[in-house]
C-alpha cells in the first residue's frame, strides 16, 4: 500500500519510488472461559464495578465464598486490572484448589500480564485435575510458544495432535500453525491448516489463518479465494475482510479496499494498526482530512507507532500545515531514529517554514542513513541552490542523477547551476522553492 509521488497532487509515481503492501493483521485468538466454566459476557464498566461491590458485600459476611472471590476476579480481568484479579483467583483457589476453572481462570490472566512461565504452571493444574480438558492442554503449551520455547511449544502441539480426536486435534494443529506463521514459516503453516481442515472443513478461523499464511508467503490469489471462502462459512470474519482489503489495496483499487476495511472494523474493535491501515487508504484517495483523523485515533491505541506519526506528517504537509507536519516527522523520529525518510521529510517541511539551516542537517542525516536517497539528494542540492552554494549543490544534483539517471528535474538544476557559475555575480535562484515536495508513505 505503499509507494512514492511525484510532487504536489499528481498521480504519476516519482522515480525510483518504492512500493510494499503491509503485513496482513493478526487473527484473533478465542476468547478463554471464566471461572465458572462460562463464557464471559462482556458487560460494562458499571456492571463490573457493581459485581465488585456485590462481592465485598457477600465476603464481609462470608470470606469463604469461592464464587465471590472468583466472580471479583472475573471483574477486575474485565476491566483491565489483572493484578487484582491475580489475587482475587488467588484467594478462590486457597479456599477450593481442586477446581480447574480457577487455575485455568488464573492462567488467562497471568498471560495477560505475559508472566508465560505462570500462566504455563497454572493452565498445567488446570489440565491435571481435568485431565479431559483439550483446551487447557493447547492452553498451556501456547506458553510455551510465548514464553520463546518454540521447540518445546513444537513438541508439545504434536503431541497434542497426536492424542487428541476430532476438533481438539484440529485445534492443535491450527494452534501450531499459527505458530510458524509468526515465524516465518509460512508454506508449513499452509500444510498443518491443511491437515486441520481435512478434520473440520467448516472451521472459519482455520480457513482465515490459512489464508493468512499464504498471503505472507506472496500468494495472493489463492490468499484472496480463502479469504472468501471463511466469509462463506463465517460472514461474521472480521480480519477475513480486513485481509481482503489488504489484497485489493496492493492491486491498487483503493476504494474497494477502504470498504472492506469499514465492513470488517465495523464487527470488531479495531486495533491501532487498522485505523493506521485505514489512513493509509484515505491517503491514497487524496482524503488527508479523514486519513489524519485516522493516525490520530490510530496514535490514541498506539502511541508508540512510528509509520502513524510519520504518515500523518506527509498529510499534514500535503495540507500545507508544515509546522504541525515537523512536529509529527519528530514524533517518527524520536520513536524510529533510523529512518532517513522522516529526516527527509522533515528538511521540507523546515524549508518551507524558512529554517534553511536545520532544513540542511535534517537532509544531511537522511542521506547519512541512506545515501541512495534520491529525494533527500536532490532537495540538499536545490536548498543549497536557494542559498547560494553554488558548487555543493552540484554535488548534490549530480549524485541524484547517478542514483537516478531519468531523473529531469536534476538534469535541468545542473545545467541551471552550471550556467550561474559561469556567470558570477547573477544572483538567478532567488526565490526559487528550496525544495521539492515528494509524497512518500511510509514503510512498516
Amino acid at each position: 500500500m505503499r509507494s512514492s509521488r511525484s510532487g504536489g497532487r499528481g498521480k504519476g509515481r516519482a522515480p525510483g519510488s518504492r512500493r510494499r503492501s503491509p503485513a496482513p493483521p493478526r487473527r484473533r485468538r478465542r476468547r478463554s472461559r471464566a471461572a465458572g466454566g462460562e463464557r464471559r459476557s462482556p458487560g460494562s464498566p458499571r456492571q463490573w464495578r457493581a459485581t465488585i461491590g456485590i462481592c465485598r458485600e457477600r465476603l464481609r459476611h462470608n470470606p469463604d465464598d469461592v464464587d465471590s472471590h472468583a466472580f471479583m476476579g472475573d471483574a477486575h480481568m474485565m476491566l483491565g486490572e489483572l493484578d487484582e484479579a491475580v489475587r482475587c483467583y488467588d484467594r478462590a483457589i486457597e479456599r477450593d484448589r481442586l477446581n480447574p476453572a480457577l487455575h485455568e481462570a488464573r492462567g488467562d490472566v497471568l498471560r495477560g500480564l505475559e508472566r508465560f512461565e505462570e500462566a504455563r504452571d497454572a493452565f498445567d493444574d488446570a489440565s491435571r485435575l481435568d485431565p479431559a480438558d483439550a483446551n487447557v492442554r493447547i492452553k498451556a503449551a501456547r506458553m510455551l510458544q510465548l514464553a520463546g520455547r518454540y521447540d518445546e511449544a513444537a513438541a508439545a502441539y504434536d503431541e497434542l495432535a497426536e492424542s487428541l480426536d476430532g476438533s481438539d486435534a484440529a485445534a492443535a494443529l491450527v494452534r501450531k500453525a499459527d505458530m510458524l506463521d509468526d515465524m516465518g514459516r509460512y508454506e508449513e503453516a499452509v500444510g498443518l491448516l491443511d491437515r486441520a481442515l481435512e478434520i473440520e472443513p467448516d472451521d472459519a478461523d482455520a480457513m482465515s489463518l490459512r489464508a493468512t499464511a499464504l498471503l505472507n508467503a506472496g500468494r495472493g490469489a489463492e490468499a484472496l479465494a480463502g479469504f472468501k471462502e471463511a466469509l462463506r462459512i463465517d460472514p461474521g470474519q472480521d480480519l477475513a475482510h480486513i485481509n481482503i482489503g489488504v489484497i485489493l489495496a496492493g492491486r491498487g483499487r483503493y476504494a474497494a479496499a477502504l470498504k472492506r476495511f469499514d465492513k470488517g472494523m465495523a464487527m470488531c474493535e479495531p486495533t491501532g494498526k487498522m485505523h493506521r491501515m485505514r489512513g493509509d487508504l484515505l491517503s491514497r484517495l487524496d482524503r488527508s482530512r479523514e486519513a489524519i483523523a485516522a493516525y490520530k485515533r490510530a496514535l490514541e491505541l498506539c502511541p508508540s507507532d512510528s509509520v502513524s506519526h510519520y504518515n500523518m506528517g506527509v498529510e499534514l504537509s500535503e495540507m500545507g500545515h508544515y509546522k504541525r507536519a515537523a512536529a509529527s516527522f519528530r514524533a517518527a523520529i524520536r520513536l524510529r531514529p533510523s529512518h532517513g525518510w522522516s529526516y527527509g521529510n522533515l528538511g521540507t517541511a523546515l524549508c518551507r517554514l524558512g529554517r534553511p539551516k536545520k532544513a540542511l542537517a535534517a537532509y544531511k542525516k537522511a542521506i547519512e542513513i541512506d545515501p541512495g536517497d534520491v529525494v533527500a539528494n536532490f532537495n540538499a542540492g536545490l536548498l543549497l541552490r536557494s542559498l547560494g552554494r553554488l558548487g555543493a549543490a552540484t554535488k548534490y544534483f549530480e549524485r541524484t542523477i547517478e542514483l537516478d539517471p531519468s531523473h529531469a528535474a536534476a538534469r535541468e538544476s545542473l545545467k541551471q547551476v552550471e550556467a550561474a557559475r559561469e556567470a558570477p555575480g547573477r544572483d538567478m535562484f532567488r526565490g526559487r522553492n528550496a525544495a521539492a515536495w515528494t509524497r512518500r508513505w511510509a514503510r512498516p
